[in-house]
């Protein structure tokens, strides 16, 4: 097995990381939108495409890839809280 070492990204990748997984969640939004009756579809597309931001970050071992995924939890949380689907 290949051993890669955990590495930290420049804030400006990071930057260009966001700026590419929101412009990616808008694009998916208009498909989730048009072709669903979901009652949020921005925030589902959000939640996808930077799920798989998390995901790739952490195949990579990017250390801050966990930033990524509170971001994913607490967007989920707010929408079961929007959409009445309480604990």
């Amino acid at each position: 097995p290949v051993h890669r070492t955990i590495v930290t990204l420049s804030l400006s990748r990071h930057a260009a990381i966001l700026g590419a997984s929101l412009g990616a969640s808008a694009a998916l939004g208009v498909l989730v939108d048009r072709y669903t009756d979901g009652s949020y579809p921005y925030l589902d597309a959000a939640m996808a495409v930077f799920g798989i931001t998390g995901t790739l970050l952490q195949g990579r071992r990017v250390l801050e890839n966990w930033a990524y995924w509170v971001g994913v939890n607490i967007t989920g949380i707010g929408l079961f809280l929007l959409k009445g689907m309480y604990p």
